[in-house]
């Protein structure tokens, strides 16, 4: 938690409008999963709780990066891919490894944690060199169409 909390305030000091609603969208799963996980899962059955708030986190993970003119979202996407698809192996199959399961789920998230730091980092640095940053896709096919009009 500890981390994500200091990728997140980075994020939101030096990133990109992609940058923040990443790292606030990774905070809002991880808040609800720590609210989920008061109940002390054991990781023999399904979390569907935990199941929910993961899907919603890779719902709005790849639709983040449809929009964002970054790569790096991807790779967070696909992260989380990876811990839904956990959920549906241990659904499909309730006599894997409690610890497997829990491994999968619960350690997903470190190397989601470091590709939010360094996109973060990227971008500051791109900015800092006063190259030209864009957020969202769509502004970039702007700029483009301007180019070719004018």
């Amino acid at each position: 938690m500890i981390l994500l909390f200091l990728a997140s305030g980075y994020a939101q000091w030096r990133g990109g409008a992609p940058e923040k609603l990443a790292a606030a969208c990774m905070v809002v799963a991880m808040l609800g999963t720590f609210w989920a996980g008061l109940s002390s899962p054991s990781y023999r059955d399904v979390q569907w709780d935990m199941l929910l708030i993961d899907f919603g986190l890779l719902v709005a993970l790849s639709v983040l990066a449809g929009v964002a003119d970054r790569f790096w979202p991807i790779w967070l996407a696909a992260f989380q891919l990876v811990a839904v698809a956990a959920h549906g192996v241990s659904a499909y199959n309730p006599n894997i490894l409690p610890v497997a399961y829990w491994w999968i789920v619960g350690k997903i998230s470190y190397p989601m944690v470091a590709i939010l730091a360094i996109g973060t980092r990227r971008h500051h640095r791109r900015t800092r060199y006063g190259l030209q940053e864009y957020a969202w896709t769509y502004q970039r096919h702007r700029a483009a169409s301007l180019r070719v009009q004018g």
